[in-house]
């Protein structure tokens, strides 16, 4: 782990991973010693969409669709050349909807009705400063090793992978992300096997995710089998 000390005295940590994504039972460790039900809402809002803090946060009661199981991300990243072009290879920024589970439908519907929530409020997540705080102390809490490689980006990380993991296909993975294949390789997915245990605690973290997509499933199916063949035509 290296260490940049400025001239105030601050101590910055350089990771020595930026692959670092959390396995199953390492998540529920680090769940488990999250303090309260606002620290418990921000990480469950960030394992379960996989979106950026920054999405999420600026995310409507209205635009969540219950009866559908969408969320609407209307506030999406994009990075700008220095032209102030968009670079349309990195992500195109426009709004994008996403599908949950039911179970965290229930758990958004329970907090809603709670905090008597209207349709016009934000959901409510932490700040990202003191998701951050909340996240270190939780991760030092729960003993998990090499805590200093994990950010709050690592959570959207670790959803791709245990996605990709289950069997979701590529191009799921890369219109619910809302990146290219070049960068979801480059950046995204170090995906190691997964056994059946581990199958089981992502299914008790993210529910039923891309499970039972019905017409959903046939349409990607015949898209992937298309490129497939264009593949093979081309090489």
């Amino acid at each position: 782990m290296g260490i940049i000390i400025r001239k105030d005295g601050r101590k910055y940590y350089i990771k020595e991973r930026m692959d670092s994504i959390f396995a199953p039972q390492e998540w529920l460790l680090f769940y488990h010693q999250l303090k309260g039900e606002k620290q418990k809402l921000t990480f469950n809002c960030l394992i379960n969409t996989g979106a950026r803090i920054s999405e999420i946060s600026n995310v409507k009661i209205k635009d969540i669709n219950f009866e559908k199981e969408q969320i609407l991300l209307r506030i999406t990243k994009g990075r700008f050349s220095k032209k102030n072009s968009m670079v349309s290879n990195f992500c195109d920024r426009k709004p994008r909807k996403i599908p949950i589970s039911s179970s965290f439908c229930g758990y958004l519907k329970k907090y809603i009705r709670i905090k008597k929530l209207s349709s016009e409020d934000f959901i409510g997540l932490l700040s990202i400063p003191a998701a951050n705080i909340a996240m270190k102390k939780a991760l030092i809490k729960a003993k998990i090793k090499n805590y200093r490689d994990f950010s709050i980006h690592n959570i959207r990380k670790t959803l791709e992978n245990w996605l990709m993991g289950i069997g979701v296909q590529d191009m799921k993975l890369l219109k619910h992300f809302g990146h290219n294949k070049n960068t979801a390789i480059k950046y995204y997915l170090f995906q190691q096997p997964l056994s059946k245990i581990e199958k089981d605690k992502i299914s008790s973290v993210i529910g039923n995710l891309y499970k039972g997509d019905g017409n959903i499933d046939i349409l990607y199916d015949k898209i992937y089998a298309l490129e497939n063949k264009l593949k093979l035509w081309v090489s």
